[in-house]
């Protein structure tokens, strides 16, 4: 790593650290045996040394501390157990606030916070949001205390995967409300090349598979494992807590694994978090990211919720008993990685779409909370800011599938539904297409090819694994428009046999 980005990333870690620990005159008289000084709390030993520096410095320092206390800071050899009485602690603090006593915390906080980061680097830590968090660590705990939590994190180190193994450390995760806190802060921050958290954009897809590989990478893991602790702490971490239960080792957690997942992807505040699958469900349907439909093509990220009282027969909706997160999709089946499995392990299954068994769906928008993120769908630029629509009753062309398109994306380019596209190229599987894969654009009015949409008007009588979405992508239109021209309150929700007017 160049000098330059080292500095900058002191820089940024020296003012969250400041701003964790206190302010140039801060005295903390017993601080776990020993007092601590100063703009980032230096503590014993080193406490002294910053004192033997402003004294140096500072012309009245004998006047400001007085002469016993003065002797003692100039000729003692350490203060490892050394204490203070709130006398001392106030001639302590006069000192610090001094020019001389702020120029040298200044001076003293950026060599030790740049030495953390030297530290991070040979620890195995380069993203530089994560080298921001591993400086507050040390800091805060020690170098032994840093290493252990980036040594315990998964690989490569990121920002995210460092602040998991924070939260599950037997001495840093103690301190939660710190950890999060930082961990926000160094999010917040702008560095061009860091892997993880900060302003990094990202596109649809990519939100996607970060979720999935979260989620995949603690699979092996059981109760009472690092992989199970890890998920615990970044839950219990999280604030707000759902009911306000914090998870005990003993609880079952599927629930808890997904939303720890949504929590370090950091797209909890999209979601939600739950500790509970039924909870999970209705806290779905009030944020309006519920899929009330077993024969959902789910894509990556989405999580899937299980009812093992399911008979088989129509649309299931009882109570949820499980769930975990889609982690692969395929032309007839998709993976689900999941918690708590039988054993309490944390495993994958893989079901055929429209499953026994299958409750439905919490499918987040991750095309829009990518663009909340600063990021997108990776569509080429649109001129004019608007959506491109085929001049009525003319083909509509064609469009070849860039790295980063989603069918989503395009679709919204061209001012229809991910459906209707699919409908209209024989697309089985919305949430796969490929990079050179080329998508018609059906033209306003044109006919579509034969088994894409069909003519509007009449009627259409529902069928088990059918979806307003489907079949208004069928006839070229959006499922809010039959919905609302059949009084359909909940367009989530129909039934097989129930008659869809199809409008002009």
């Amino acid at each position: 790593m160049e000098e330059k980005q080292k500095r900058e990333i002191s820089q940024a870690a020296q003012k969250i650290i400041f701003g964790q620990e206190g302010n140039y005159g801060s005295v903390n008289a017993n601080d776990n045996g020993a007092v601590s000084v100063g703009k980032v709390q230096w503590h014993g030993g080193r406490a002294l040394t910053l004192l033997k520096t402003i004294c140096a410095a500072e012309a009245r320092a004998a006047s400001i501390l007085g002469a016993a206390l003065y002797h003692e800071i100039t000729t003692a050899a350490n203060w490892n157990t050394r204490t203070v009485n709130a006398q001392e602690k106030q001639v302590i603090s006069n000192l610090l606030v001094t020019d001389a006593g702020k120029k040298a915390q200044d001076d003293l906080a950026e060599k030790d916070v740049y030495a953390y980061v030297e530290h991070g680097l040979k620890a195995g830590v380069s993203d530089p949001a994560a080298l921001v968090y591993f400086a507050d660590l040390e800091n805060q705990g020690g170098g032994g205390a840093s290493a252990r939590v980036a040594k315990a994190a998964k690989k490569p180190v990121t920002l995210d995967t460092l602040h998991s193994a924070g939260l599950a450390d037997r001495v840093m995760g103690e301190y939660s409300t710190r950890r999060n806190d930082v961990y926000k802060a160094a999010r917040a921050l702008n560095f061009g090349s860091q892997q993880t958290g900060g302003n990094t954009k990202m596109t649809e897809q990519e939100l996607r598979q970060k979720v999935a590989s979260i989620i995949t990478a603690w699979e092996g893991g059981k109760k009472g494992s690092k992989e199970h602790l890890e998920i615990l702490a970044t839950y219990n971490g999280h604030a707000p807590l759902a009911r306000g239960y914090r998870v005990q080792p003993h609880d079952a957690y599927c629930a808890t694994t997904v939303s720890a997942a949504y929590i370090l992807a950091g797209i909890a505040q999209y979601t939600g978090t739950e500790c509970g699958v039924q909870k999970f469900i209705e806290l779905a349907m009030k944020k309006g990211i519920w899929t009330e439909n077993d024969a959902h093509r789910p894509g990556l990220g989405d999580a899937c919720c299980y009812d093992w009282q399911d008979n088989g027969v129509g649309d299931n909706t009882g109570a949820g008993d499980h769930i975990g997160i889609v982690t692969e999709t395929g032309s007839n089946y998709f993976v689900v990685t999941e918690g708590n499995m039988d054993g309490g392990k944390i495993g994958h299954r893989r079901l055929n779409y429209n499953a026994r068994y299958i409750r439905g769906f919490i499918t987040p928008d991750f095309a829009d909370i990518a663009r909340k993120l600063g990021g997108g769908t990776s569509t080429p630029t649109v001129s004019q800011g608007g959506t491109q629509k085929p001049a009525a009753g003319q083909p509509g062309g064609s469009y070849t599938v860039k790295k980063g398109d989603t069918l989503s994306a395009i679709a919204a380019r061209y001012g229809t539904t991910a459906q209707a596209l699919a409908a209209y190229n024989g697309i089985a599987d919305p949430n796969r297409i490929s990079v050179g894969q080329v998508i018609k654009i059906p033209g306003n009015g044109a006919a579509a090819p034969q088994g894409g949409t069909q003519k509007p008007g009449g009627s259409y009588t529902a069928k088990k694994g059918d979806t307003l979405s489907a079949i208004a992508a069928r006839y070229g239109t959006t499922a809010q428009a039959l919905a609302a021209y059949n009084g359909i309150a909940d367009p989530n929700r129909i039934s097989v046999g129930q008659v869809i007017k199809i409008p002009q």
